[in-house]
């Protein structure tokens, strides 16, 4: 598969700058090149966790494959990750950073300014539910902001967390999407190998800047919601597709983060081990690979 450079769009990221990503028309499907590390590996890695998950939220799914774009100077080799294209026809997509501005005509920055983390967080909650209707986003939220603690996940600005409007002017919330700067995925911010001394550095996102802090606010509000299975550990499928892309070097740094991660948070864990998770989770990510690799 070869791309050309003039197809593809740059997603502007107010936390991480200009990322390659592109849209297949043929296949309605979404092509994201890495950019600063491994966010590619980082996005799969994060589907095949959240698989041995209770989450009953939809989430994106990604894979991960390796192509050709053509630039300027040649043919590059890259990493890139690839998702289903999740908007129904009709659809349209609005972030919270836009529905701050479009009700209150102002930021969120500048309508959360001064409050407490958990009055930004009810706050942000009782906007959404205003002006949608959806019910329970807090939950949704708190699941989300839980998966971001488990992952290192820095990057959940108010353009990363969205809800969707149908053709008939109904909203949902938008499958959990763009994990890529999990993991420590930026090997220039954190380099080095001692993922417990490189996961303090992590910054979360967007109520504050302390995970724990932003997970304990939640869970006040609207109770515990992301649970892992206690058999938690990347699927033999995933460790061959990272490993091949990306060398022992990158996969051992996500292994080490998910066992860390479940180390410093017991409460996640469930006490229940995926039941048949070999097949549950060998056959999920076969029919996934196999259906990209039809395509080309």
């Amino acid at each position: 598969m070869i791309i050309s450079i003039k197809d593809a769009i740059y997603v502007d990221s107010p936390s991480r700058g200009n990322q390659i990503k592109f849209k297949d028309k043929d296949t309605n499907k979404w092509y994201k090149v890495d950019f600063f590390g491994y966010e590619a590996a980082a996005e799969f890695a994060t589907t095949d966790i959240l698989r041995q998950s209770n989450i009953t939220y939809p989430y994106v799914e990604y894979d991960i494959k390796r192509i050709n774009i053509e630039s300027r100077t040649g043919l590059k080799k890259v990493n890139c990750c690839i998702s289903k294209n999740f908007l129904q026809s009709g659809d349209s997509v609005m972030t919270l950073h836009n529905l701050f501005e479009k009700m209150e005509g102002r930021t969120p920055a500048e309508a959360l300014k001064g409050l407490t983390i958990q009055d930004k967080i009810k706050y942000t909650v009782n906007l959404v539910e205003d002006s949608t209707g959806i019910n329970d986003f807090g939950k949704y939220l708190t699941t989300l902001l839980e998966l971001d603690a488990f992952i290192y996940n820095e990057d959940r600005h108010f353009n990363n967390i969205a809800v969707i409007e149908d053709k008939s002017g109904c909203f949902r919330p938008c499958p959990i999407f763009d994990n890529g700067a999990a993991f420590l995925s930026d090997i220039r911010e954190y380099a080095g190998e001692k993922i417990g001394i490189l996961r303090k550095a992590v910054r979360s996102k967007p109520f504050d800047d302390n995970f724990t802090k932003q997970v304990d606010a939640c869970r006040e509000l609207f109770g515990s919601q992301l649970m892992f299975y206690k058999s938690l550990d990347l699927s033999k499928k995933a460790r061959e597709r990272i490993k091949d892309l990306y060398g022992d070097a990158i996969l051992d740094r996500i292994d080490n983060t998910v066992k860390f991660s479940k180390n410093m948070h017991p409460e996640m864990i469930s006490r229940v081990s995926c039941i048949n998770k070999n097949i549950s989770l060998d056959e999920t990510e076969n029919t996934l690979q196999n259906d990209t690799e039809k395509e080309y």
